[in-house]
């Protein structure tokens, strides 16, 4: 996992134990920092609904505080992350990690287990309890003063969310501090490789020889200016060139998201999907991998 951290008490300490020693610092332009970083996710002191990167926001962070990590998770977008960093936490401290999914009301039990079952699937091995918990304060008293919380941004008004939400009230009684996390869409430049291009000047059958992807990006003098499909490629004719087989470009933008790829490779009938930056100039491509498991780390 590829993590930068802002400027905040906490976000160094979190970002480096989540990264395993490896986080970046970013000041400045920070999104324009997390594209150039490559981030999965950033650490900050406030989280960001527009975010381009996931994100994670340490409360009272301090590692020597707590003996164990919890995640309260549930079928909410954010619980896949949650287990995530908890995991990361545990691991590089060298402490437990445990998963808690909580219901209220026995016939919601079935679908709390099959939460769990999951998301042990994000972090194989750790541990995890499925309890029933009719408020915040009694899913904390399974939580336990001496644990670290992780858990996922809470839903509602901001209000709600600051001062009187669930989310907000297991925060405040965590007794060794907390993890709010905030999952966001994957997108190009998480996941893009470094590109193979073919110019339009090549002929088709020195082209088909460069690769075996079903799509090639042409490229002029560092801009895109079409692609080519390896079946063309392939049934040229003897003097064809690249430049008389191509189609117009289909492309995204780095900080597109894996939705946009998949559109892109179903219209130019497969893949990889060429990434370009504000001038049209090739950067990348997503491989259809990527695009099939979401880009999932």
């Amino acid at each position: 996992m590829r993590v930068v951290w802002t400027r905040g008490k906490g976000c160094q300490e979190l970002a480096v134990a989540v990264s395993d020693n490896r986080a970046a610092r970013v000041t400045g332009d920070i999104e324009r920092a997390v594209v150039d970083e490559r981030a999965d996710l950033l650490v900050a002191r406030k989280l960001s609904v527009k975010s381009l990167v996931s994100m994670a926001s340490p409360v009272d962070f301090d590692a020597s505080a707590f003996d164990r990590v919890v995640a309260t998770v549930g079928g909410g977008p954010h619980s896949a992350l949650a287990t995530e960093v908890a995991h990361r936490i545990a691991y590089s401290l060298g402490i437990p990690a445990r998963l808690i999914s909580a219901y209220r009301e026995p016939e919601e039990r079935p679908d709390a287990v099959a939460t769990m079952y999951r998301l042990s699937e994000v972090a194989p091995g750790i541990d995890g309890d499925v309890v029933e918990a009719q408020t915040p304060v009694d899913l904390m008293a399974r939580v336990g003063d001496s644990a670290l919380l992780v858990l996922g941004a809470p839903g509602g008004s901001w209000v709600q969310r600051m001062f009187v939400g669930p989310g907000a009230r297991m925060i405040s009684a965590a007794g060794a501090g907390a993890v709010v996390v905030r999952r966001a869409a994957r997108r190009a430049y998480q996941v893009m490789e470094e590109p193979v291009y073919v110019s339009p000047m090549l002929g088709a059958k020195d082209a088909v020889r460069l690769s075996s992807e079903d799509i090639l990006p042409v490229v002029d003098r560092g801009t895109l200016v079409g692609t080519v499909k390896r079946s063309a490629l392939h049934l040229a004719g003897t003097g064809a060139t690249v430049g008389a087989l191509m189609r117009d470009a289909e492309c995204m933008k780095a900080t597109d998201g894996l939705l946009i790829a998949g559109d892109v490779a179903a219209r130019q009938g497969g893949g990889p999907v060429a990434v370009v930056d504000d001038r049209g100039h090739l950067i990348g491509t997503v491989p259809l991998s990527a695009i099939r498991t979401g880009g999932l780390y």
